[in-house]
């Protein structure tokens, strides 16, 4: 871990004291913020796209109306009306993230967090 943080570009002091967290990411512990906002499930807006913006695990409409999968004449059509709901859906996840973060800088602010 120590040389993979050097590599990130910490020194040797940050490295020694850093690691792993969670298991996508390293950093220098006491030194940077590790705020995780949730992932976003790319495979999950397809099954969204297939189903005209409707989850089928909860029968609820979350998504644009794209067209239902049949009415596809081609790949390209698909790949638009899902690159539709991936920018629907990363527009969400934005709005949701710096909202969270706007809370943690408020938050901390006022009560001299650390992270």
């Amino acid at each position: 871990m120590v040389q993979e943080l050097i590599r990130a570009g910490k020194s040797v002091v940050d490295a020694r004291c850093g690691g792993t967290s969670g298991c996508v990411e390293t950093g220098a512990f006491g030194k940077e913020n590790y705020c995780l906002t949730g992932y976003f499930n790319m495979p999950k807006v397809l099954e969204i796209t297939l189903n005209n913006g409707l989850d089928p695990r909860t029968g609820r409409q979350i998504g644009l109306q794209t067209g239902a999968p049949t009415g596809f004449g081609s790949f390209n059509e698909l790949f638009a009306a899902y690159t539709r709901q991936l920018n629907y859906f990363v527009d969400i996840k934005i709005r949701g993230n710096n909202v969270i973060e706007r809370l943690f800088a408020a938050i901390c602010r006022s009560r001299s967090c650390r992270f």
